[in-house]
């Protein structure tokens, strides 16, 4: 044994047994699922020392037990989440300017974000092609990272879509999820070379279902763009005769 200020005198064994609880108490306080995880296995590695050094004299098997099952699950989720940050320092430069122009805002983070942005599919498209025809059924999400497109209702062009706005997004600002394709309010299409992140509705929904705050994360970035348009109608149509366009 030997002296410890504030705690008197310990043997080494004790010492690691006031660390593993330190260590589990810290974890708790830390908002960071990485390092939380970190610490806990820390404190179940303290832990061990404890119940095999034990002072009675013998180790105590069913904590040692435990903790090392305990250890071997943060780990492996450890694992995981460095992996996942490693994917996501991967990704090509446009597509972070595209989390930060969008979606970090929202809350959605950047390893989110990669999951999001790997479930659909980049694509550039030349002048002309249609996005969205009206009346007809509509399986696809768009996000336009750059160029434009044209809005056309019952045939009248109404208005134009830039940079970082979505298409097809109908449901989705107000949480509502649907798989099947939706029917196209407006005929859509590019007025000049255009690339967008494109989803299948399918895609969107297994993975939006599977993790909650990206669901929240999206839904708010959609209804920031809303508002967008809704600024854009007021504009051209007036006080109220916006209403009509946005149908």
């Amino acid at each position: 044994r030997h002296p410890v200020p504030v705690l008197g005198k310990l043997s080494l064994s004790e010492a690691f047994g006031h660390a593993s609880f330190l260590l589990a108490g810290t974890a708790f306080l830390d908002p960071d699922i990485l390092n939380l995880r970190v610490l806990s296995v820390m404190a179940g590695s303290a832990t061990l020392v404890f119940t095999y050094f034990h002072p009675v004299g013998h180790p105590l098997w069913i904590p040692f037990g435990w903790n090392a099952l305990f250890i071997l699950i943060n780990s492996s989720h450890i694992y995981r989440i460095l992996a996942e940050r490693a994917e996501a320092d991967t990704l090509p430069p446009q597509a972070v300017f595209l989390w930060r122009s969008v979606f970090a805002a929202h809350g959605i983070d950047l390893v989110d974000f990669a999951k999001l942005f790997r479930a659909g599919t980049w694509v550039t498209l030349r002048k002309g092609a249609t996005l969205q025809e009206e009346g007809q059924p509509s399986n696809s999400v768009f996000l336009i990272v750059r160029g434009g497109a044209d809005i056309f209702f019952e045939g009248k062009n109404t208005h134009a879509l830039s940079n970082h706005q979505f298409i097809g997004d109908f449901g989705l600002g107000s949480g509502i999820i649907v798989r099947e394709p939706m029917t196209g309010i407006a005929r859509v299409v590019t007025n000049q070379q255009t690339t967008c992140l494109v989803w299948r509705r399918q895609q969107l929904h297994d993975l939006i279902e599977a993790k909650p705050e990206l669901r929240a994360g999206i839904q708010a970035a959609i209804s920031a763009d809303i508002m967008r348009k809704l600024q854009v109608a007021r504009g051209e149509y007036g006080e109220y005769g916006w209403v009509r366009w946005v149908r």
